[in-house]
């Protein structure tokens, strides 16, 4: 595969991009001292090659959101891969990475309130899938630089969650102590709330 390397024009749109991602192809094209056509063409390369990827952020602390970060020790490589390919359309998923050295797993997952955060650490999720020897969870305190994270809104489009969890059966959906799959049917989405007055 032959590498491409970004010229100045490029990264001054992803600098660009990154400032205010909502500035129009009109304004990057003035900025750059090139043409709505170019600008576009540029765009839609970085794009196509999987450098750049615009989609929605949203304020987990405004949301009140829950973020834990999930260190894992999983036995095989194999055992890493199927983990991925289960969990890879789980909502509340924000990042999976593979690691060096022991604990070669780290998930970012975010969670509407304790009660879930306890669910997607404990008795639902990564942790007790096969091959996982052992794991690490360490919960986001507060943001101190920057709050924005690429937090899925619900579907609520499925009979089951994406991972296979059948929702509806599990004791702390019936107990009311979890919400629910995001993509599932009968998300309890009335906790989906935000922290008013202050401007949002």
């Amino acid at each position: 595969m032959r590498s491409r390397i970004l010229d100045d024009r490029d990264l001054r749109i992803l600098t660009l991009l990154s400032e205010n991602p909502r500035i129009p192809l009109s304004s990057l094209a003035k900025l750059l001292g090139i043409s709505h056509t170019a600008i576009s063409r540029r765009l839609r390369r970085l794009t196509d090659s999987g450098i750049l990827r615009q989609a929605v952020t949203l304020n987990f602390d405004k949301l009140r959101f829950k973020i834990a970060i999930m260190l894992l020790e999983v036995d095989t490589i194999k055992n890493l891969r199927e983990i991925a390919r289960r969990f890879e359309d789980c909502p509340r998923l924000i990042h999976l990475f593979q690691g060096r050295g022991s604990l070669n797993l780290i998930a970012v997952m975010a969670a509407e309130n304790e009660e879930v955060l306890n669910s997607i650490t404990g008795t639902c999720m990564i942790r007790t899938y096969k091959g996982v020897r052992r794991s690490e969870i360490v919960e986001i305190a507060e943001p101190l630089v920057n709050p924005y994270l690429p937090i899925e809104v619900p579907r609520m489009d499925m009979e089951s969650a994406p991972c296979g969890a059948d929702c509806s059966s599990c004791p702390r959906y019936v107990e009311e102590s979890c919400l629910g799959c995001p993509s599932f049917v009968g998300y309890r989405k009335a906790a989906f709330a935000y922290r008013d007055g202050d401007g949002i």
